[in-house]
């Protein structure tokens, strides 16, 4: 069953240039569209290769999933040390602290 899907794609051209051809662009480095589950896991493998091969670019990808709390998922990929965290029920992306600001506190 096809479901929406919104990728938004920076710094990485290559990768933007794939997902175009599956997804709309709805603005510089937004896309969405409809697409089976099988079409959207084998684009974002694609897109995720694609922005290793950048180094600086980054993916974020946003799509239903009835079991998770909030009924979707957000899926992302970059060299950053960031990650997504659930925290009651809503979505947080986090990025790890700056060691020079560390406060004394592993909140990590």
């Amino acid at each position: 069953m096809a479901a929406l899907v919104t990728l938004i794609i920076r710094a990485a051209p290559r990768a933007m240039g794939t997902a175009q051809r599956y997804l709309t662009r709805v603005s510089e480095e937004t896309l969405a569209g409809r697409m089976s589950t099988r079409t959207r896991e084998a684009l974002w493998d694609l897109v995720c290769q694609e922005v290793d091969e950048t180094r600086s670019g980054r993916a974020v990808m946003i799509h239903p999933d009835p079991s998770a709390p909030m009924g979707y998922i957000v899926l992302q990929h970059s060299r950053s040390p960031s990650r997504t965290l659930i925290q009651d029920g809503l979505v947080v992306s986090r990025r790890r602290p700056n060691p020079m600001d560390r406060t004394g506190e592993d909140d990590w």
